[in-house]
C-alpha cells in the first residue's frame, strides 16, 4: 500500500473535511466517509484502476 500526503492541489480538500470532522464529534467513521466524497479520492481512485 502506498500512502499519499497532502499537496498543493488538496488545499480545497483540507478545509470542508476539518469543519466536517470537527461538526461530527471527530467521529472516524464520518471522517472517512467524508473523504470518499472528494475529488481526491476519486482521482486516486480512477488512476489506481488504470
Amino acid at each position: 500500500m502506498t500512502w499519499r500526503t497532502l499537496r498543493a492541489e488538496d488545499a480545497c480538500t483540507k478545509p470542508p473535511i476539518t469543519t466536517a470532522f470537527k461538526a461530527s464529534g471527530y467521529y472516524v467513521k464520518q471522517l472517512l466517509l467524508d473523504l470518499t466524497q472528494t475529488d481526491a479520492f476519486h482521482y486516486i481512485t480512477v488512476a489506481h484502476q488504470e
